[in-house]
C-alpha cells in the first residue's frame, strides 16, 4: 500500500514536470518586444522641446537687521538702567547711566585750579615785565647821565637776565596749564558719556544683565540696539563663488512673496580673518520687495535663497531619464510616425540637480521620444 502511493506522488510530480516544460516550451515560440520595459517601470513619450535650461537649487538663509553694540568709553558704577529689552527708543533717548560724581568734583576742582594757577602766572609775569621797564628806565637814566660803557651794560645784562627769566617762566606755565588742560579735557569727555545714548530709533535688543549698583568695563557691550529698518539676508551655505555662479539670477522667498537681492561685498581682510581662526563665513544680501515688504518682514524669518545655475538660453532639451547609455554611446528611441521605436545615437549634456538634457546633436525639435521612470 505503502509503495503504490509513492509511485502514484511519483508519477504525479512527473505529470506537473511534463506540463511545466511544455508551456515553457509554448512560450519560447514567442519573442519579447524590443522596448518592453522592465517590471514596475512606466513608459511615456515626450517632445523635443526648445527653451532656456537652468537648474535652480535652494540654500536657507535667514533675515537679521543692523545691529549696534553701545558701551561706555570708561570704567564705572551704573547710576540707572532706563530700558529692558524689546523696548523700543528713540534717538538721543538716555538708555544706562553711569555715576560719576567722583570725576564730576575731580573735573570742578582741577578747572577751579587752572583758573587760580592763570591768575597766578598773569599776575608774576606782571610784575616780571614791570621789573623789566623799570631797568629800562634806569639805563636810559645811565645814558643821560653819560655813564662809563661798563655800566650800560651790566644794566643792558641785568635786563636781558630779566627777560629770559620771564621767557622760561611763561613756557613752563604754558607747559604746565597744557597738561592740566589735558586732565580736565579727558574727564570732560568722561562726564559727557556718563550714558549711552540711543544713535537711531531702535528696538534694545539684548546685552549684559546690569541694574544700579553694576560694574561695568570699558568698550563692554552693555546693550545691542537693533534697527528693523535697516534689515539683510545672510546665509551661511552660499559662498562667493556659489553666488557667483548663479549666472540665471538669484531671488529670495520670504514667507509667500519674491524679493529680489543684491549681494554685499565682503572686505577681504575680514574675510581672511575669518577664516584664520575657523569663523563661518557668512554670505550677506540687501533685499527689496513689493509695496510695505518693511511692515512684514522681521528679523530671524527663514529666507529661502534661490539661486539659477547653468543658465543657458535657447536649447534644445530632454528629459534626463529619456537618455540610456551602451557600448556605442548615448542612445534614446525616437517614436516614428507610424509608431514604431527607433534607436538613435545623440549627444548630449547634464548638470547637476537638472531634469533636462541639453542636445548637443541627433534630435530635433519636436520630435517624440520615450520616457522612462526608472
Amino acid at each position: 500500500m505503502r509503495n503504490e502511493r509513492k509511485r502514484l506522488a511519483f508519477l504525479l510530480l512527473a505529470f506537473i514536470s511534463l506540463l511545466l516544460s511544455g508551456c515553457a516550451q509554448e512560450k519560447a515560440e514567442f519573442a519579447a518586444p524590443e522596448l518592453l520595459p522592465a517590471a514596475g517601470v512606466a513608459r511615456d513619450i515626450a517632445s523635443v522641446i526648445r527653451g532656456d535650461h537652468a537648474t535652480p537649487k535652494l540654500y536657507e538663509a535667514f533675515t537679521v537687521c543692523y545691529t549696534e553694540e553701545l558701551s561706555f568709553n570708561v570704567n564705572g558704577i551704573v547710576d540707572e538702567v532706563n530700558v529692558l529689552p524689546g523696548d523700543f527708543v528713540h534717538a538721543g533717548d538716555r538708555l544706562v547711566t553711569l555715576n560719576l560724581d567722583a570725576e564730576r568734583e575731580q573735573a570742578e576742582s582741577l578747572a577751579e585750579s587752572i583758573a587760580r594757577t592763570e591768575a597766578s602766572n598773569a599776575y608774576s609775569n606782571r610784575l616780571a615785565e614791570i621789573d623789566i621797564q623799570i631797568l629800562e628806565i634806569e639805563k636810559q637814566a645811565l645814558i643821560a647821565q653819560n655813564a662809563s660803557g661798563d655800566e650800560i651794560r651790566l644794566k643792558e645784562l641785568d635786563i636781558l637776565q630779566k627777560k629770559t627769566d620771564l621767557e622760561q617762566a611763561i613756557e613752563i606755565q604754558s607747559m604746565n596749564l597744557a597738561k592740566s588742560r589735558e586732565a580736565l579735557d579727558r574727564l570732560s569727555d568722561i562726564l559727557a558719556n556718563d550714558a549711552i545714548i540711543a544713535p537711531f530709533d531702535g528696538y534694545v535688543s539684548r546685552g549684559i544683565e546690569v541694574t544700579k549698583g553694576s560694574a561695568v568695563k570699558a568698550y563692554q557691550t552693555v546693550i545691542l540696539l537693533a534697527d528693523h529698518s535697516r534689515m539683510k539676508i545672510m546665509s551661511p551655505s552660499v559662498s562667493e563663488i556659489t553666488f557667483r555662479s548663479a549666472n540665471g539670477g538669484s531671488y529670495a522667498l520670504i514667507g509667500n512673496k519674491k524679493y529680489t537681492i543684491e549681494r554685499i561685498e565682503l572686505d577681504k581682510d575680514e574675510y581672511a580673518a575669518k577664516v584664520l581662526v575657523g569663523d563661518v563665513v557668512y554670505a550677506e544680501m540687501n533685499f527689496t520687495g513689493p509695496e510695505g515688504w518693511e511692515n512684514e518682514v522681521e528679523p530671524g524669518q527663514y529666507v529661502g535663497l534661490m539661486l539659477v545655475h547653468n543658465y543657458l538660453p535657447d536649447q534644445l532639451l530632454i528629459p534626463q531619464n529619456a537618455v540610456l547609455s551602451g557600448a556605442d554611446g548615448k542612445y534614446v528611441y525616437v517614436v516614428g510616425e507610424n509608431g514604431e521605436s527607433v534607436k538613435r545615437l545623440v549627444k548630449i549634456r547634464n548638470y547637476p540637480d537638472s531634469v533636462y538634457s541639453v542636445v548637443l546633436e541627433g534630435l530635433e525639435e519636436g520630435e517624440k521620444i520615450y520616457v522612462t521612470d526608472n
